[in-house]
């Protein structure tokens, strides 16, 4: 009866996924960028994952304003929420972004980015996940 019950349970479980020796097309897309990622920071409320010609910032803080500045090449990014902590500064081992550094304020937080070489902007938003792009 023991083993009956544990059959059916495997049977289930096999029949519960799509196919249980494939990994879905989201863990693949991750697997792949894995392999091109140049650096990644770490911090209880914010994760950066720079590439070679975008890098991702992951928070669950809404983003207050996002702005390019040319002299010297920036991208800098307001996050609307109240946060105490020193002042972070990390050098990339990138080819685009050379500077990570994210401050606090009085009722937000910035992030920017320093840039090796002026770049076009794009940026897509996903849920608690921004994408810039750098062209």
């Amino acid at each position: 009866m023991k083993s009956f019950f544990i059959f059916f349970m495997m049977l289930g479980i096999l029949i519960a996924r799509e196919n249980p020796f494939v990994l879905p097309a989201s863990t693949q897309e991750n697997v792949e960028q894995k392999a091109d990622r140049v650096q990644e920071l770490h911090y209880p409320f914010l994760t950066a994952i720079f590439y070679q010609d975008h890098f991702v910032i992951k928070t669950k803080d809404p983003l207050k304003k996002i702005f390019l500045l040319e002299s010297p090449a920036k991208i800098v990014l307001d996050f609307k929420k109240r946060r105490s902590f020193y002042t972070k500064r990390v050098d990339l081992n990138s080819t685009l972004f050379e500077k990570f550094e994210m401050g606090a304020h009085r009722r937000y937080y910035r992030v920017a980015v320093s840039l090796k070489d002026r770049c076009k902007l794009k940026i897509k938003k996903r849920p608690q996940e921004l994408l810039l792009f750098c062209k």
